[in-house]
């Protein structure tokens, strides 16, 4: 029997994979390439280029994800 494919669950699961990455990822991008700044714009500065950098790779992942379980899904 085949299995149905649901893509809101599929989504939601590909959602918490790519924030799970991005989550690891915003806390390399701050500890090892981001350092402790002086100011506080600066830190404002650096949190919003890593979530920017982390938002894009795991919406990437997530819709990556997504479309591989479409593609296996039709054919």
């Amino acid at each position: 029997m085949e299995k149905k494919f649901n893509l809101a669950k599929e989504i939601i699961i590909g959602f918490f994979l790519a924030a799970i990455i991005c989550a690891i990822i915003c806390v390399a991008i701050n500890f090892y390439l981001v350092k402790m700044p002086d100011s506080e714009s600066a830190n404002t500065i650096n949190h919003a280029i890593s979530g920017f950098m982390s938002g894009g790779i795991s919406a990437i992942i997530s819709t990556v994800i997504t479309a591989k379980k479409i593609m296996n899904q039709r054919g």
